[in-house]
């Protein structure tokens, strides 16, 4: 499946979130088949508060994946059933975004995040929060703060059963926010606004059931 979705991104928790998931659930056809597979999600943008204020990258995905996977049943209805997703950001003048779920395999990690600035690999418990201590301070010990310009960041977890489409409370947000010695802002509020490219691959090859690999890169 391939859609062009136009109206105005949003993403969760905000006024403009129930008309952006009324708009996606009239463009996008519905599915009944039960299937593992990946999405692509390339949101074009407003401009008018700055390039990249816009909200969070993978704030924007929760909208989608609650229409296209748990209301429309694509992935059978159930987002653990996403094993990859690559979501990027730009502006542009006609606002929407493209989505796409495909059979393919994950993009290569070097195809999303070219010369990164932070590569670590975490073995031990994913963090459960934006101020876990230990995933922060491991952070902290791999990798200087990327003082300015837009991210790529890659999210590669070992774990097959860790459920990477959920966005607002699961795995992949609190990473992200545990990033913030890294990408900049205060402790449990990170510039993550900064990430405009965004891969997250689960059940990777040698990476520990409850680790993830982390890469950071400057765009442009």
């Amino acid at each position: 499946m391939k859609a062009w979705i136009s109206g105005r991104p949003a993403p969760f928790a905000t006024a403009g979130e129930r008309p952006w998931k009324e708009a996606m659930a009239a463009q996008v056809p519905a599915s009944s088949g039960e299937f593992s597979a990946g999405m692509v999600l390339d949101f074009s943008l407003h401009d008018d508060l700055g390039w990249p204020g816009h909200p969070d990258v993978d704030n924007l995905c929760e909208p989608v994946f609650s229409t296209v996977i748990n209301r429309l049943h694509w992935f059978g209805g159930s987002r653990t059933r996403l094993v990859w997703y690559l979501a990027t950001k730009h502006p542009g003048t006609d606002l929407g975004a493209l989505v796409s779920v495909t059979t393919d395999p994950a993009p290569e990690v070097a195809s999303v995040v070219v010369s990164p600035r932070f590569v670590a690999t975490w073995s031990g418990s994913l963090p459960s929060s934006a101020r876990d201590a230990h995933f922060l301070a491991w952070v902290r010990a791999q990798g200087a703060p990327i003082p300015e310009g837009q991210f790529a960041v890659s999210l590669e977890f070992g774990g097959l059963r860790v459920n990477i489409g959920d966005v607002a409370t699961g795995p992949v947000k609190h990473t992200i926010d545990c990033l913030q010695p890294v990408i900049g802002g205060r402790l449990g509020s990170p510039e993550d606004h900064r990430i405009v490219r965004l891969l997250v691959v689960k059940d990777v090859f040698g990476i520990a059931e409850s680790g993830v690999r982390v890469s950071v890169g400057q765009v442009g």
